[in-house]
This record gives structure tokens, C-alpha cells and sequence, in this order.
């Protein structure tokens, strides 16, 4: 969103391609360009230290609450921390999910854009649920995984909503195409067989993932 005609796209060739300029003059603490993800999450390393709104990441709790903690601080201590001023923390109702929101408003809008399908809520608590099992995969071998869900989510929902599925899909369509397997990098020197042997797992475990998200919001398995 530009909430002004301060910046504009320019093309600087096929050697650096397009970047955004100024179109005229700029006053200092100018907003030029506010740039909203098509699809974010936050860490699971890092939630541990810093606690952030779901949707829009923004920092949630007290100041003494994240520095407590960092410090590494018992229950207790967070607890205390917990009660000084600080942003709100609103909580996803749904139990066993433990999602975050800054704000009533952003819970409503994570729950109408993806949480609807993704709230653990929906596992009721069955650890051997789909759902369960794709998110605790997830955390174990790729947490991208949980991020690829929210998109998957984002255009079903959308679909859902009545929205076209061309429509649905086009925000993420730009997206880079090529498989995951065929990006990661992998040592120099490979022979053809042994480059399909080191992609192998990584194609296998992307087929697991992808039944058992689909598993979970459907009940159905992916079509091939």
C-alpha cells in the first residue's frame, strides 16, 4: 500500500532488474510504502524469547515479561513480569491451541484468512489427529512446513469465501514454482543418479506433509 505518490517502480535493466525509487522530494519520517506479506509466521526457536502477535507480529506482553524470558526466568517470575504494563494479549479460544493476537481484531482476521483450518483447536486434542501430527512434524524436521499451511489455508479459505480459485490462488501465483527438492542446495560434482538419490527424502517427506495436510483439512487425501 502506498499511502502516497512519493515512490515509483523503476526497471534498471536485466542485470539488476526493478527497484522502487523516489518520485519527488521526501520529508523526513515520510511513510512512503507500508508492504504487507502474502503469508508470515514467527520462529518457534524464537518464541521462546520475544512473544508476537500471530497475524501481525507485533510484540505482545511487558517489557519485563520478554526480559524475563530471555533471563531464562521460572514460571512464576514470568507470571509477575506478566502483570506490568505492556501490550494486550489476546488468546485463541479454541483449546489445545495456544496461538497469540495482539488484538480481538487480528485474532478475527487470522481466523477468517487461515487459523479457521489450521486452529488446533479442531484436534480437540487428539494427539494422533492429522492436524496434530503435520504440526508436530513440522516443529521436528521443517518448520517451513507450518508456513506452506497458512498458504494452502489462505487460498481455501478465500475459495470458500466464494472468491474464484484463480482469483484465490493469483496473490501467491508470482511465487517462486520449482519444487523444493530442486532448490536445495546440494554439493558440487553429483552425478545425475546421485543427485536424484540426495533429492529422494526430501521428496518423500514433502509427499507426508502434503497428505497429512491434506488429511487434516479434508479428511481426504491430496489429489495427484
Amino acid at each position: 500500500v502506498c499511502p502516497s505518490l512519493a515512490v515509483k517502480i523503476k526497471d534498471f535493466g536485466a542485470e539488476k532488474g526493478r527497484g522502487v525509487v523516489a518520485a519527488r522530494g521526501v520529508r523526513k519520517g515520510e511513510v512512503l510504502l507500508v508492504d504487507r506479506p502474502l503469508a508470515s509466521m514467527q520462529h518457534q526457536a524464537n518464541r521462546q524469547f520475544v512473544e508476537c502477535c500471530s497475524f501481525c507480529h507485533a510484540w505482545v506482553g511487558s517489557m519485563a515479561e520478554c526480559a524475563a524470558k530471555m533471563a531464562g526466568r521460572t514460571p512464576a517470575m514470568l507470571e509477575a513480569a506478566a502483570l506490568q504494563q505492556g501490550r494486550p494479549r489476546v488468546l485463541c479460544p479454541h483449546a489445545p491451541c495456544s496461538e497469540v493476537y495482539c488484538s480481538e481484531l487480528c485474532r478475527r482476521r487470522a481466523w477468517r484468512m487461515h487459523h479457521r483450518l489450521l486452529c488446533l483447536g479442531r484436534t480437540k486434542g487428539d494427539p494422533e489427529h492429522p492436524l496434530s501430527v503435520f504440526v508436530d512434524e513440522a516443529r521436528e524436521t521443517n518448520e517451513i512446513f507450518l508456513l506452506a499451511a497458512r498458504v494452502v489455508a489462505s487460498v481455501a479459505s478465500a475459495y470458500q469465501a466464494g472468491l474464484g480459485f484463480e482469483d484465490a490462488v493469483r496473490p501467491f501465483a508470482l511465487l517462486h514454482q520449482r519444487p523444493w527438492w530442486e532448490v536445495i542446495p546440494l554439493q558440487d560434482g553429483l552425478t545425475p543418479e546421485q543427485v536424484e538419490e540426495e533429492r529422494e527424502p526430501y521428496m518423500a517427506l514433502v509427499q507426508r506433509m502434503a497428505l497429512l495436510l491434506s488429511l487434516a483439512l479434508t479428511g481426504s487425501p491430496p489429489r495427484r
